[in-house]
């Protein structure tokens, strides 16, 4: 959906970016009628993609109750990463926090993976350790947004509760 929504900007934009050249260079030959009316469909496309985004972000949440894929874990650690581009003298770097795990797979052999900590949530369980990938979608007309989550489901005790202040 993402795509409708770049190509109707860039729909919008072509239309608005023609009837400013059609207002600037105003003939007696019509020109300024043409300008005129896809300015004006330039504005109502605009200001219903406005309304459109505004209108699917404050609409509610729709979760899926199963969930879409589940991997059984073997192990599983939290770790800070480090990503960064640098061009020209400039640049940024992000630190983001990843749960890594390792899954088994059918033929025997092992896989890690990683997923981030903002779009998890840890839940205590008793013998199933398992991660469960879930999608949830808001929606108005055509404009629609969708965000996978994860759930992962870890041994009882597994979250450490240490608190420590050394101002050193």
């Amino acid at each position: 959906m993402i795509v409708a929504h770049i190509l109707l900007m860039l729909i919008s934009g072509i239309i608005f970016f023609v009837c400013l050249i059609g207002l600037v260079f105003e003939e007696e030959d019509g020109y300024f009628y043409v300008g005129f009316t896809s300015f004006i469909i330039c504005i109502v496309l605009v200001v219903f993609f406005i309304v459109g985004c505004v209108k699917c972000e404050k609409a509610n949440w729709v979760t899926n109750e199963e969930p879409y894929a589940t991997e059984s874990i073997t192990a599983i650690n939290d770790n800070n990463l480090m990503n960064g581009k640098f061009y020209l003298r400039s640049g940024y770097i992000e630190e983001d926090l990843y749960y890594q795990y390792i899954v088994q797979l059918n033929n025997g052999g092992f896989k890690t993976n990683k997923v981030k900590s903002s779009n998890a949530t840890l839940f205590y369980d008793t013998d199933n350790y398992r991660i469960e990938w879930y999608t949830k979608t808001r929606s108005w007309l055509y404009f629609e947004h969708e965000v996978t989550y994860v759930e992962i489901y870890i041994p009882e005790g597994s979250i450490s509760t240490d608190y420590s202040i050394d101002l050193s």
